[in-house]
């Protein structure tokens, strides 16, 4: 339900009638101070519009034979994708860097 122009109270009006708004003003300054700090030291973590961080991306291989991106830490994963295939192939063949030939 929109506001009316009545029941609007200016920002300036607000911060200046309440110390805890001084007080809440005083902590975003604080904050964003801090934010750029991080930002030129190269030390923020990248987050999302919501406010959540931003997950790394794990590391994927594509298997030769179908072209599946599998997470390349499970190595169980892979050993049984690559026995699905139709011709059963081994998993040197579908994951070679993954399984280098001994």
């Amino acid at each position: 339900m929109p506001i009316s122009k009545k029941d609007r109270v200016s920002l300036p009006l607000l911060l200046d009638s309440s110390p805890y708004n001084k007080n809440q003003t005083h902590l975003l300054s604080q904050t964003r101070r801090e934010q750029k700090k991080a930002d030129e030291a190269g030390i923020r973590t990248p987050k999302k519009p919501n406010g959540n961080p931003v997950k790394p991306e794990t590391s994927k291989l594509k298997c030769c034979e179908c072209f599946q991106m599998i997470d390349e830490k499970n190595t169980k994963v892979l050993e049984v994708h690559a026995e699905t295939h139709a011709p059963k192939r081994d998993k040197q063949y579908c994951f070679p860097t993954a399984f280098k030939a001994a």
